[in-house]
């Protein structure tokens, strides 16, 4: 008999009694940056290491590899950045995913968002698939900031874009963009979920 797993709460263990799920709510947002970063240097593949789909990783850089050959590689590379981030926040936030998930649990309850708001936080929660496409294309294309007029951040935007293009003419810019659409997705997804976002918040 196997022993359950320790980073599963009382409610995950009795809502999947086999235990096959992967839980890590002791998962940072250091680490979902991280596998972003993976997935977007290395065929889309390491970063599913970090969340624990390791199978899943080995087929999606295989197929990733693929489809640079035939000139599509970019697609496979964008999907895997979404899906570790996606599935990251969720691991973040205590649920379990499969080995073989993709994106959303569908079976999941919606989140009520609280009618209590704080006036200091940005709320957006009509945020949809289109929006968060935006936000990591507006960061990775539009020197690491436009994907933050999306999330309601426009300062941050706009310091984000002028440290990029400070840092591209040192010639060490290109990672801020990476980064940047990482962190952009996080909180589009936050904001998905009926939570308020700060000015200057990151993950």
């Amino acid at each position: 008999m196997s022993n359950p797993n320790p980073y599963s709460s009382p409610q995950a263990r009795d809502a999947n009694p086999r235990g096959d799920l992967i839980h890590k709510p002791q998962l940072s947002g250091f680490a979902i940056t991280a596998a972003a970063v993976l997935n977007f240097l290395f065929l889309g593949a390491p970063g599913y290491f970090i969340i624990g789909q390791y199978a899943k990783g080995c087929v999606m850089g295989l197929a990733t590899l693929f489809c640079w050959v035939v000139g599509l590689g970019f697609i496979p590379t964008l999907v895997s950045i979404y899906d570790v981030v996606y599935l990251g926040q969720r691991l973040k936030r205590g649920e379990g995913i499969e080995a073989w998930e993709f994106f959303d649990n569908k079976s999941a309850p919606e989140p009520t968002p609280s009618p209590e708001r704080d006036p200091s936080l940005i709320y957006k929660e009509n945020q949809t698939g289109a929006s968060l496409t935006f936000a990591i294309l507006g960061n990775l294309l539009f020197f690491g900031g436009g994907g933050y007029f999306v999330t309601g951040q426009n300062t941050k935007a706009i310091v984000a874009i002028l440290c990029t293009v400070v840092l591209m003419a040192l010639g060490i810019g290109l990672i801020i963009p990476i980064i940047t659409a990482a962190d952009a997705a996080a909180l589009v997804l936050r904001q998905r979920r009926g939570e308020g976002i700060r000015d200057w918040q990151f993950f």
